[in-house]
């Protein structure tokens, strides 16, 4: 899980310190910016290119292992793993 908090007023560090105690994988980040977005009327506001690049950096080495591990369930499963194929009929229903 990606906590981000914002530096001018950091109030999830406990939060985040209690996630990771209970193994839970999370990392946290204080950025600028968070505060003046969410106190910025919608149509006004934008994202702070922290907050951008923190996401990029956590999400895309995610989604690589993700990857992986999909395509190497469809792998065995076009192999004929019975197993896997239930696996992934029973995840991959809309």
């Amino acid at each position: 899980m990606l906590i981000i908090d914002g530096n001018s007023l950091p109030t999830a560090r406990r939060w985040a310190e209690v996630l990771c105690a209970n193994e839970a994988r999370t990392q946290y980040l204080a950025l600028p910016g968070l505060i003046e977005m969410i106190m910025t009327p919608p149509h006004l506001g934008s994202i702070p290119q922290e907050m951008i690049g923190s996401d990029t950096r956590v999400v895309g080495p995610v989604c690589r292992v993700a990857a992986t591990f999909v395509r190497g369930r469809r792998r065995r499963a076009l192999e004929g793993d019975g197993d896997t194929l239930d696996h992934l009929a029973e995840h991959t229903r809309p």
